[in-house]
């Protein structure tokens, strides 16, 4: 499997797939409910386990689940050598992150992370 679409192919085939996700991730329209309607397959209740996305990734590298709704980013994708799907009809949106403090919340700190945080600040 390669993608979201191998993964959907494989359901709509009546494959048994058990799929490791956070607990809400099956009831939110920018998760489970979203993506089973834009790639037209149905995981069935039975193949669905909500887990603590840490005892996911592990249960995965352990052959104990099929598939996990994972965080791209994750370390511990690499560290467990496991792999992601592409998302071919580009259902989720890009969630890169850069680190931002709100205005007016500058303080002063000391040391040397203190200093780098007080110079991105005065660089503003």
């Amino acid at each position: 499997m390669e993608t979201i679409s191998d993964l959907a192919k494989a359901y709509n085939d009546g494959k048994d797939i058990l799929m490791g996700t956070t607990a809400e991730f099956p009831k939110r329209p920018d998760g489970l409910i979203g993506l089973e309607k834009v790639y037209g397959f149905e995981t069935g209740r039975a193949n669905v386990r909500p887990m603590d996305l840490g005892l996911a990734y592990n249960a995965l590298a352990n052959g104990d689940l099929d598939t996990i709704a994972a965080q791209a980013t994750d370390g511990q994708i690499a560290a467990l050598g496991l792999k992601t799907l592409k998302d071919d009809k580009g259902f989720f949106p890009n969630y890169a992150l850069t680190p931002r403090r709100a205005q007016g919340s500058a303080r002063r700190e000391s040391g040397p992370q203190g200093n780098a945080r007080n110079g991105l600040e005065e660089a503003r």
